[in-house]
């Protein structure tokens, strides 16, 4: 029973580790698509 908590507590641990990463390409990416767009001639 502990190590089924222990291994919650690890992957809880490692998404939060990893969330600010995924945040930072999400917004890099959104703002690569924004600019295509804004540069497209129309």
């Amino acid at each position: 029973m502990p190590t089924t908590i222990e291994r919650e507590f690890e992957e809880v641990d490692t998404q939060r580790r990893w969330q600010p990463l995924y945040l930072m390409i999400t917004v890099v990416l959104n703002c690569k698509m924004l600019r295509m767009i804004i540069l497209m001639p129309v």
